[in-house]
């Protein structure tokens, strides 16, 4: 108790390591992320190669084996694989199966060493801010048979984290991934604004000064301003030092400074050739790949991103934060989906969400990501499906090609 008045904010921390980041819940929008960004149309062969070199699969048969894995979970989450496995409803290569396991596996004495190796060196007040060791191996492995699944979830999101953190330590990974992940984002925006003034930064960069943000969104009465980060919280122990020496916090400050770079242009007029209203109220949104934890809380912004924003703004001539009409929203990429679904729909504005969040208090709503899917299970009636979601989801069920017990 003495630590959480010392510092309330790892209260926070400590909840959501023990608590929000083990229930979070999944729909089909997450599979349509996880076709579009590794397998539509192939995105990132060197990647993909990369990955079966390292791990004897391709991300294909590497996600229908998650996804095998995490069927069986949902019925028994005792699971038994004889050896050698026989796969009668999987059309897929039972040795391919085998590595998969011993990969998304680990045995108990291993899973002791494991937080061990975590603790050493860990403050003992932070030990239990230190990451579950189920999300890198989902499955606990008593021997070559019989396994364990102690959170289907987990099984579930297996399938896309464990790619990610194999191919981020890759060469190609920035310009592969970091493409993909851009343009899935320009993929929602086009979908889902449902408005035909939507400028990319490929129409934006001959204005701009500098380096301009990915987006301009019009929404009749205000403007978003939109900057993509393919990034997110990578440590394994949550403390206040690691989030602000981690690579997701640096991106965000870089992706404010890029925003207040294209705000700048935008009030100089620089953007008003392509008809884009130099004084309409400008908001501004960072959309992140993954989970970065309490990016919006106050705390967080004012302790870990103002200073070091405002200090590279001053000295570029960039505006600074107080001249966007809120605080600068940070968005892992599947609840900017909700939102884009949420402007289309013309359920809310933006100005209207960030007002009803602000009366209410951060305590109140959570982070945005709460926020916007409470509210869309609330204002979207059943007709209403986010616009990217259908056609990728059964494109995914397609590529698992599982067949059907007799």
């Amino acid at each position: 108790m003495d630590l959480l008045q010392k510092d309330f904010s790892l209260w926070f921390l400590f909840m959501h390591r023990e608590q929000i980041e083990l229930q979070r819940d999944f729909s089909k929008s997450c599979l349509a992320r996880l076709y579009r960004l590794f397998l539509k149309d192939n995105p990132m062969p060197m990647l993909n190669h990369g990955f079966e070199q390292m791990t004897g699969l391709n991300l294909r048969d590497w996600i229908k084996c998650s996804f095998a894995v995490y069927g069986c979970v949902l019925k028994d989450q005792q699971l038994r694989f004889p050896r050698p496995i026989k796969l009668p409803d999987v059309n897929l290569d039972p040795r391919k199966f085998e590595l998969f396991l011993d990969r998304a596996s680990a045995m108990p004495s291993q899973i002791g060493a494991w937080f061990l190796n975590k603790r050493h060196g860990t403050k003992s007040k932070f030990h239990t801010l230190i990451r579950s060791v189920f999300f890198q191996y989902p499955l606990i492995r008593h021997d070559d048979s019989n396994y364990v699944a102690p959170f289907p979830s987990l099984v579930f999101q297996y399938a896309e984290s464990s790619i990610y953190e194999t191919i981020k330590e890759l060469p190609r990974f920035a310009d592969e991934f970091g493409t993909s992940f851009e343009t899935y984002v320009r993929g929602l925006v086009e979908q889902c604004a449902e408005t035909p003034l939507v400028w990319t930064e490929g129409a934006l960069k001959d204005a701009a000064k500098d380096k301009s943000c990915d987006f301009i969104i019009d929404q009749g009465s205000y403007l978003i301003l939109v900057e993509v980060k393919a990034t997110r919280f990578s440590r394994d122990i949550l403390t206040p030092d690691n989030i602000s020496t981690d690579n997701s916090t640096k991106k965000i400050a870089i992706a404010a400074l890029q925003l207040l770079s294209s705000l700048r242009d935008l009030r100089d007029g620089r953007f008003r050739g392509l008809g884009i209203d130099a004084n309409k109220p400008a908001f501004a949104v960072i959309v992140t790949y993954g989970e970065v934890p309490f990016a919006n809380s106050e705390w967080y912004f004012e302790r870990y991103l103002r200073p070091p924003i405002e200090e590279r703004a001053a000295s570029a001539g960039a505006l600074d934060l107080d001249s966007f009409e809120a605080t600068p929203i940070v968005l892992q990429a599947n609840y900017f989906e909700i939102l884009m679904g949420l402007l289309r729909y013309r359920f809310r504005t933006l100005p209207e969400l960030i007002q009803d969040r602000t009366l209410q208090g951060y305590g109140a709503t959570g982070d945005w990501d709460t926020y916007l899917i409470k509210l869309w299970e609330t204002l979207a009636p059943d007709t209403a499906s986010l616009p990217t979601t259908n056609p990728d989801v059964e494109s995914f069920h397609a590529m698992l090609d599982f067949q059907k017990s007799e």
